[in-house]
């Protein structure tokens, strides 16, 4: 999926071991709790600009997707460019980007936080990245089914 030739396989063997090799870690040197709160409170950081971009996208489409084009693969309705809909995407990084200047956790402090007076901006990343979702997809049709 990001262009490196592994198998599924392999893939998996990998993603376990790093998921085993981490959460050994996390129980044994750490404390979980602490460990597992700040992986969910970095978590946000891509999720929030993810749902906005999702929501923003069901809202404009009116729910209304077509099943079969959804597998279609790049040749259907919702492959726009090889996959990647790049207004989407733009919406998406825009959104993360604010995120992560806004983000104060235990293992990142975005460096806009200070400034901010230390306020944690970080679920407005949806706001952000739904916004800017809805200005680049305003002019053109959205595709739907039915």
């Amino acid at each position: 999926m990001l262009g490196i030739p592994w198998s599924r396989s392999r893939a998996i063997l990998i993603s376990a071991a790093v998921t085993a090799v981490g959460s050994l870690w996390a129980l044994f040197f750490a404390d979980f709790t602490e460990s597992l709160l700040s992986f969910l409170s970095l978590l946000i950081i891509v999720f929030a600009p993810w749902s906005g971009v999702f929501l923003t996208d069901m809202l404009l489409r009116r729910c209304r997707y077509d099943a079969q084009a959804l597998h279609a693969g790049p040749g259907g309705a919702y492959g726009y460019r090889e996959g990647y809909h790049p207004a989407g995407m733009a919406a998406l990084l825009t959104g993360v980007v604010f995120a992560g200047l806004t983000c104060d956790s235990e293992l990142w402090t975005g460096p806009l936080v200070a400034p901010l007076g230390g306020a944690d901006l970080t679920l407005l990343g949806s706001v952000v990245s739904a916004l800017t979702y809805w200005a680049l997809t305003a002019r053109t049709p959205i595709r739907s089914a039915r």
